[in-house]
């Protein structure tokens, strides 16, 4: 099983689990403190809801019942949407690993003259996100490293057009020179 899948596997057991139990799957997760306080409090209102209700109905009057179970239903929903927002909190940072490793991964091949390497390293990260200036600066580098001087020229201008705060001007510019010299 991959580490995808075995993160997603792990993401809907997480789910499954939180529904049944308001809490674990934070804590499962690692958002302990979360989960602690989201199952605390969940199982102590829902316990006051269920004696409110069941077992002493005379005891209590309407508007505690109401409350308690107001507050139990509250805890609930409020620790699945936790739920929610730390899942992708974890996909987000997953990914930024990803581009990180690969990022680094092209700039050591390319680095040591591995260009076919440093492509098939870069292509899925400028595949998944088009718009990302640092993967069409290093996918720019590659195919002018390989010296695909027509894809380079596109890659190049590609950089140009999203580099809006003209970070790579100067090494678009030199590319782009090299490239009017080399192609003609």
């Amino acid at each position: 099983m991959t580490p995808a899948a075995n993160e997603l596997d792990h993401v809907q057991r997480g789910a499954w689990i939180n529904l049944l139990l308001p809490g674990a799957g934070l804590v499962l997760c690692g958002a302990t403190m979360a989960g602690l306080v989201v199952g605390v409090v969940f199982a102590v209102s829902a316990n006051i809801a269920l004696v409110a209700t069941l077992l002493f109905p005379d005891d209590f009057g309407p508007g505690p019942r109401a409350l308690a179970i107001g507050v139990a239903g509250g805890v609930y929903l409020g620790g699945q949407i936790r739920y929610a927002q730390t899942v992708r909190g974890l996909q987000r940072a997953a990914a930024v690993r990803e581009r990180r490793e690969r990022l680094g991964r092209t700039q050591r091949l390319l680095a040591s003259g591995d260009v076919a390497g440093a492509l098939q390293a870069i292509a899925p990260l400028t595949e998944a996100n088009p718009d990302d200036l640092v993967a069409a600066y290093r996918l720019a580098q590659v195919l002018m490293a390989a010296g695909n001087g027509h894809a380079a020229r596109v890659a190049w201008k590609r950089v140009k057009q999203l580099d809006r705060h003209r970070l790579y001007a100067q090494q678009v510019a030199e590319a782009e020179q090299h490239l009017r010299s080399a192609l003609g």
